[in-house]
């Protein structure tokens, strides 16, 4: 919440007159409540607040991340001047309709990853578990999902490697999440920030864990590339 506390009390501290009122988005990976509490900073300043949230990874030369937005119904005027940076090549979303608010956009956020991240999450806990007990039950493991499950064992090859230098910043956005969720089901993300901290925790410490699903991740891929008469 600083960055924003920080532009709202420098624009109330300016005291220049505007004709148009600024609109402030904000991208954080956060839960509704917490997004919530961050507009109400903005009531009676003048500055419009919109509610946003980035699906997708980095942008290159031909990809580009989308940008979803949600407004409460006063500032929808904000929610449109957002949209109109799709000229400049952006790729806004916009959530409309009856009761579309501030939090939308941060819950579909909390949603999407809550599946994409956990099942990173999942994946790096039970790779972990196996190994514990044998290298040879994490042998057996990469071979069966490679017979029934190739696709998901096709997405760890990639989703393993990129979230170990991310794996630190996944933390608060599993406590996020688990908040979003609620209720006794909170605790699968919780259990979720736990598998990030272990992973963060070995990457600053002996590395083992980082290195055996470092390991994992370039056995599936070989193992996915070999002619099927091969991967016996």
């Amino acid at each position: 919440m600083s960055l924003a506390v920080r532009y709202i009390d420098a624009w109330n501290a300016s005291g220049a007159a505007r004709v148009q009122k600024p609109v402030y988005v904000d991208c954080n990976a956060v839960n509704p409540r917490t997004i919530k509490s961050i507009a109400a900073r903005f009531d009676g300043s003048g500055a419009r607040f919109v509610d946003a949230s980035i699906i997708g990874g980095p942008p290159r030369k031909d990809y580009f991340p989308t940008f979803y937005a949600s407004a409460d119904a006063p500032n929808t005027p904000a929610l449109d001047e957002f949209e109109a940076l799709m000229r400049y090549g952006m790729k806004v979303s916009t959530l409309r309709g009856e009761g579309t608010a501030v939090g939308d956009a941060s819950a579909l956020k909390m949603s999407y990853a809550g599946i994409t991240k956990g099942i990173t999450g999942l994946f790096t806990a039970m790779v972990l578990a196996a190994n514990s007990t044998s290298p040879a039950t994490a042998n057996a493991l990469l071979h069966e999902l490679n017979f029934s499950q190739p696709t998901l064992l096709r997405r760890a090859t990639h989703s393993i490697p990129d979230m170990l230098p991310k794996a630190y910043r996944w933390i608060d956005e599993m406590d996020e999440i688990s908040e979003f969720v609620g209720g006794p089901m909170a605790d699968v993300h919780k259990g979720m920030a736990n598998v990030f901290a272990r992973v963060r925790d070995s990457i600053a410490g002996d590395e083992e864990d980082m290195k055996v699903l470092e390991k994992f991740a370039k056995d599936a891929k070989d193992i996915l590339e070999r002619p099927n008469d091969q991967k016996s």
